[in-house]
């Protein structure tokens, strides 16, 4: 008999709270609600709280805000660590009911809390990259593992892991966007839109982030004042979390300030598919560096978002997308200047689209639609059957 993910209890660890901005695992708690599971959305721990809140957000789908109990990781010996964890497992068990048929960790960080799951089938799935000197002093123990990055599943497989590559997935909001697009380029008669109007620039991500070379985007907006620059994601920081990453005021300040810039703040899933359906082209600059988390081999979610649109896509280099025809993306080592005349490029494509009545590239869509995380999940079950 397969496995089926089905009338299961599923508790899925995240490294971010439940917020309107949704990422990987928070899509995947909503399929995984919607084929009929019973899903807890458990969120990193609030060093401040000392009750534990449980709030439905869809049917089957419960987050749970709880106080951080296990502190220390990283810095504290395994065992004495585990007795930690093993703690705040056994207080999460008496609030939600008994523990999971199914742990589901996208935490790459806090990973060791499944190894007192022993009667639960563990999933390890870091669609961030992780720190594999953890992964010795913290050994972690899964029926499998799965990356969005082909790199890391190597280095799972090397720590023993059996593991797999799942790229990561397109939500019933965007795929329904994508649909309606498809459709519309069946159609035989295609309306010419206006030209003069300024070409629209989408951008979607965590604006307080790391990884992002605001000096080339700042670059690339005042160079292109006939463009319209709007962002979504998220400018300001919740209190009460471990916060990932380093926080610029000031690039949020200036964006606030450009007459060509608008900055939506976190939006809802439908109001970011909406939003970014209706740019031009879109676009994401990361910095050239070696980071552990924010590298050329990292994968980020947007893309796949990105690439549902059908539009143009200016982006910085990623390993994962180096054959990939849908993207235009600069070379390693790329200088402010690539970048400048890369974006020249790729609006001249947005214009000639926009004139010529169609926005969207058919094959795109397809690629983008085949990969929604309902099929994904379907994937996953026949991993774990296998």
């Amino acid at each position: 008999m397969s496995f089926k993910f089905s009338n299961k209890v599923v508790w899925l660890f995240s490294m971010e709270q439940w917020t309107d901005m949704r990422l990987s695992k928070h899509h995947y708690a909503s399929a995984l609600a919607r084929a009929g599971n019973r899903v807890f959305f458990i969120e990193p721990g609030n060093k401040t709280s000392k009750q534990i809140k449980i709030t439905e957000v869809e049917p089957g789908l419960k987050v749970i805000n709880h106080p951080l109990l296990a502190r220390g990781w990283g810095k504290l010996p395994y065992l004495f660590y585990f007795f930690l964890i093993k703690r705040e497992m056994n207080f999460l068990k008496k609030a939600l009911g008994g523990f999971p048929d199914i742990a589901w960790c996208f935490d790459p960080l806090r990973v060791v809390e499944l190894n007192v799951l022993k009667n639960s089938l563990c999933i390890y799935h870091p669609v961030d990259q992780f720190d594999e000197k953890m992964l010795t002093r913290y050994p972690l123990k899964t029926k499998i593992a799965f990356s969005t990055m082909p790199v890391e599943v190597e280095k799972l497989k090397q720590n023993g892991f059996k593991a797999f590559f799942i790229t990561h997935g397109l939500n019933p909001t965007f795929a329904n966007f994508a649909q309606q697009k498809l459709a519309a380029l069946d159609v035989e008669s295609v309306n010419k839109t206006q030209t003069e109007l300024p070409i629209k620039v989408g951008f979607s991500g965590n604006l307080l982030g790391e990884a992002y070379d605001r000096e080339t985007m700042r670059a690339i907006i005042e160079a292109n004042p006939d463009c319209e620059f709007h962002f979504w994601g998220k400018t300001e920081n919740p209190k009460n979390y471990i916060r990932l990453g380093s926080y610029a005021p000031e690039f949020i300040t200036y964006l606030k300030a450009s007459k060509n810039c608008v900055v939506h703040g976190i939006a809802s899933t439908e109001d970011l598919a909406t939003g970014l359906n209706e740019m031009d082209m879109l676009w994401v600059i990361w910095k050239n560096t070696s980071h552990p988390q924010w590298n050329e081999n990292t994968n980020p979610h947007k893309m796949m978002e990105y690439i549902s649109t059908g539009l143009p896509v200016m982006c910085h280099y990623m390993s994962i997308y180096k054959d990939c025809k849908w993207l235009d993306m600069a070379e390693q080592g790329a200088t402010p200047d690539d970048y400048l005349l890369l974006f020249k490029k790729v609006k001249h494509k947005a214009w000639q689209l926009r004139s010529c009545g169609s926005g969207a590239d058919k094959e795109k869509l397809n690629f983008a639609l085949s990969n929604t995380y309902e099929n994904h999940i379907k994937q996953i079950e026949a991993f774990i059957y296998n």
